[in-house]
């Protein structure tokens, strides 16, 4: 993260060229307990978004404050822990949301293709053919993955 920021005055941080930023924090609920029970990457993030803040890893007692940031994260609901801290989760909106259908994800990678196809000047016999055998390829990769997990 402290790479996309620089020094303002004083001790404060904030993104490069004085613009606004956006960190994206995938699979949240990644991070594994320790011995104690606690995820210290977590209790990291905890401590920026309620403080601020962060230590400087090189100068020991030294606070970095950081500002004009923003997070959001998203977590993997099959694996890593089901739960996370509930001093992280407050500081998110929380939004859940269903994997679309096979129907649905079709009918969008369809578009999609028809629509790269559409640019390439061939026949619509050739064109129907090409989305029939990406379908094909599409499922047959989907059956061989749900076999092997």
């Amino acid at each position: 993260m402290e790479g996309y920021l620089e020094k303002r005055a004083g001790k404060t941080y904030t993104p490069i060229g004085n613009k606004k930023h956006i960190f994206f924090l995938d699979d949240l609920n990644m991070p594994g307990f320790d011995k104690w029970g606690d995820q210290t990457p977590v209790q990291l993030l905890i401590q920026l978004f309620e403080h601020r803040f962060l230590y400087d890893r090189n100068k020991c007692g030294i606070s970095k404050d950081i500002r004009n940031c923003q997070y959001i994260a998203a977590m993997n609901p099959t694996a890593g822990s089901f739960s996370i801290n509930a001093r992280l989760q407050r500081q998110f909106t929380t939004l859940a949301c269903e994997l679309p259908s096979e129907h649905s994800i079709e009918t969008i990678y369809l578009s999609i293709l028809k629509g790269h196809l559409s640019l390439i000047h061939i026949s619509e016999p050739t064109r129907l053919l090409s989305i029939s055998y990406a379908v094909f390829c599409l499922k047959k990769k989907k059956n061989t993955t749900t076999k092997h997990t």
